[in-house]
């Protein structure tokens, strides 16, 4: 009798390791993708020590992301879903924001004092409150809602937040800029940072315009 080798623990030990990730992989997202949830973003640095500083953003972003998805898939969907479209926009946003700050030339602005963190864990916060209401509205949430009661609180959330944050977007936009980015090289993980960034800003200010209907 002849043993076989176990080549099922290999297996496991290759599986177990962060793939080498390519730039045609990771920065390069086909149109027909855009529509897929972000509910779990792939880490953007391959070690522990690396990602230590993003797993505040890693932990807000799953949260959001996975509240949200159990929302888009409830049934009768449709009277939130003037809400649920800008929440993916933001959801996505944030998340091609989030690759970004993997690099280490974004250290020095992921400091819970700097705008673009407090900017953006902000937007993560208000999200939490919105998708909590929208659960309440869609009847994820026991007791019948009173619409125009949760409709007028969303608006003040968001109009809080706006006018709280309104300097943040400008400081953070030009924290950016004063990253150095190699503009002559097409495979910079860096070379769309300041797009991704008004990406966020312009999903943001669509959530704050969304009206339940």
């Amino acid at each position: 009798m002849t043993s076989r080798p176990d080549t099922g623990a290999r297996s496991r030990d290759i599986s177990s390791r962060p793939p080498a990730r390519h730039e045609s992989q990771s920065r390069v997202r086909r149109v027909s993708e855009r529509s897929l949830p972000s509910t779990m973003p792939p880490r953007p640095l391959p070690t522990e020590a690396e990602l230590a500083p993003l797993e505040w953003w890693l932990d807000a972003h799953m949260n959001v992301a996975s509240n949200l998805l159990c929302l888009e898939q409830m049934r009768g969907a449709d009277s939130i879903a003037a809400f649920l479209a800008p929440l993916a926009e933001l959801r996505d946003a944030l998340y091609e924001l989030y690759c970004d700050s993997g690099d280490p030339r974004m250290r020095a602005l992921q400091g819970a004092d700097t705008p673009l963190a407090a900017y953006v864990s902000g937007l993560y916060a208000l999200c939490d409150e919105i998708l909590e209401a929208l659960a309440v509205v869609s009847g994820m949430r026991s007791g019948p809602p009173d619409l125009v009661q949760v409709t007028a609180d969303m608006k003040i959330r968001c109009t809080a937040f706006a006018h709280a944050s309104s300097r943040l977007p400008d400081e953070a936009a030009a924290a950016l800029a004063s990253v150095v980015v190699d503009a002559t090289n097409a495979v910079d993980p860096l070379r769309n940072v300041g797009e991704h960034f008004q990406d966020v800003v312009r999903a943001a200010g669509a959530l704050f315009r969304a009206e339940l209907r």
